[in-house]
């Protein structure tokens, strides 16, 4: 086994576990790696440990949020180190996770509302957090509110 590889085109499997590459292609058709850099493999997916692009990282997915739970997931496009992980902080208040992944001034944070009876914000917290806020149109933080709404966070390098 080549310990580290230079690809011109992207790998089609996980790879095996401590298996490093250099990938500098422009195939960007399949799942794998997000984009040109050095990638360390663990036998299940590939992580970026460093960039060689100019691209930034992306979350895009729609949530759907009832009771008192974690937001549900459709996820569009994760280009991130990992998955982030949603959690329910408090009425009308929800958070995403990912450890050093949302770097200060340059994560851009877009949403998409489908409720028109309430509103939904989102704010980058810090550097491992992201959280999105509803309420209901007299401000007062609410459950209940997300149904297929899209958030976009993308990282800039």
């Amino acid at each position: 086994m080549d310990v580290f590889n230079r690809h011109t085109t992207k790998p089609t499997d996980p790879g095996t576990a401590g298996q490093v590459i250099f990938y500098d292609g422009t195939d960007f058709t399949d799942d794998f790696v997000a984009g040109k850099g050095i990638y360390v493999s663990n036998g299940t997916n590939w992580t970026i440990v460093m960039s060689m692009s100019n691209e930034p990282k992306v979350y895009r997915a729609l949530l759907t949020q009832t009771g008192t739970t974690a937001p549900t997931e459709i996820i569009l496009k994760n280009t991130l180190s990992d998955v982030p992980v949603w959690s329910y902080f408090s009425a009308g208040r929800y958070r995403l996770t990912l450890a050093n992944e949302f770097t200060q001034d340059k994560t851009f944070i877009l949403l998409g509302h489908t409720d028109s009876s309430s509103v939904m914000i989102a704010y980058w917290v810090d550097s491992d957090t992201v959280e999105v806020n509803t309420a209901n149109l007299t401000g007062t933080p609410a459950n209940d509110f997300m149904y297929g709404s899209s958030i976009e966070i993308s990282v800039y390098p």
